[in-house]
């Protein structure tokens, strides 16, 4: 589970952490005092930017419904099996990384070539880099996704929902 807190000193206190967002405010309301927990923190490049990138993500998410091919709402695997695809927001936040530019390409065992996404994490990129992949993510979710939105558009929505975080 991720969440995100901010450093907050009290005058004549120690530093302490403190929730920056609902989830981990409602997270940390469900401890005792008694409980010990163990964290692995990491810096955020910007964070404010980093949840604008992920609001992006899951605005487009809510807006896709995905194309399905002649009425073709589940598959069969070699033995025969029913499978039903379901929408993910991870594959789909992958998806929209690799058609903005911020892939690798593997080959695999078979020969076969195969894009992964890069990774978003700020040990993985600059500054620079994180702001271009935003830019390219918004020209694609408007091309893929939202056709009839201009970008000042997109920018009003994510500035709505991030009002509201």
């Amino acid at each position: 589970m991720k969440l995100f807190f901010h450093k907050y000193v009290l005058p004549n206190q120690s530093p302490c952490l403190a929730p920056d967002d609902q989830n981990a405010l409602e997270w940390l309301n469900h401890l005792s005092s008694s409980d010990v927990i163990s964290v692995e923190a990491k810096k955020l490049r910007n964070y404010k930017f980093h949840r604008k990138m992920f609001a992006l993500f899951q605005f487009l998410f809510s807006q896709w419904e995905p194309e399905i091919e002649d009425g073709q709402h589940a598959m069969l695997t070699e033995d025969g099996d029913l499978i039903i695809p379901e929408k993910s927001f991870e594959r789909f936040r992958k998806d929209l990384t690799i058609l903005a530019g911020h892939y690798e390409c593997h080959y695999l065992i078979d020969g076969s070539v195969r894009i992964e996404a890069k990774s978003l994490s700020y040990d993985k990129m600059s500054t620079e880099a994180f702001e271009e992949l935003y830019s390219n993510v918004i020209n694609v979710g408007l091309k893929h996704i939202l056709p009839n939105y201009s970008r000042s558009d997109l920018d009003e929505v994510l500035s709505k929902l991030l009002a509201f975080v």
